[in-house]
């Protein structure tokens, strides 16, 4: 989906969070100097999204080792592009106003339904592809969130999306 406002709930353990996992890489790997964006309702599951995208290019064809650049810790990622030249980046932030110093060309929102502090999807993580939006690739949308979530009830950010979110094309799983 080109679109860029992306809404998808799901019932638990159907995939939610390694489809996050699998946007991140594949953004990474194939926009040059891209910065993926990852927000999560917690740190725990922030740098678990991280370990799980590390392990998915283990278990992949893909030579890990030789793409990864000097910065890899539990809170980002650094690939270097094909070309050699530049950096893309995965970064994972908590539901705090840290990720404020990064423009994102992709933001992915993890649980948004879980987040105790729902306004900072529209006050942080939002405003991340402002500077991004109008870039052009050829195959993917630049500025893109994706909001992938369990829908934990009618409140908060995630029921206002759903039902008042009128540019977010939304699927429900």
């Amino acid at each position: 989906d080109k679109n860029r406002y992306i809404l998808v709930v799901g019932a638990v353990q159907i995939g939610k969070t390694w489809a996050i996992g699998v946007k991140a890489l594949h953004h990474a790997l194939f926009v040059p100097n891209a910065t993926v964006i990852i927000g999560s309702a917690s740190d725990n599951q922030a740098t678990m999204i991280l370990d799980e995208i590390k392990g998915m290019m283990n278990r992949s064809g893909i030579s890990y080792e030789s793409l990864m650049d000097s910065v890899n810790n539990r809170t980002e990622i650094h690939l270097k592009n094909s070309d050699g030249k530049g950096l893309s980046i995965i970064k994972a932030f908590c539901a705090t106003d840290k990720v404020m110093g990064f423009a994102g060309t992709l933001v992915l929102i993890d649980e948004l339904g879980t987040w105790e502090n729902d306004s900072l999807y529209e006050s942080a993580f939002i405003t991340r592809t402002e500077a991004t939006k109008g870039w052009v690739n050829e195959y993917l949308t630049m500025g893109q969130v994706v909001v992938i979530s369990n829908p934990n009830g009618q409140r908060g950010a995630l029921w206002k999306i759903w039902n008042e979110g009128d540019e977010y094309h939304k699927y429900r799983y």
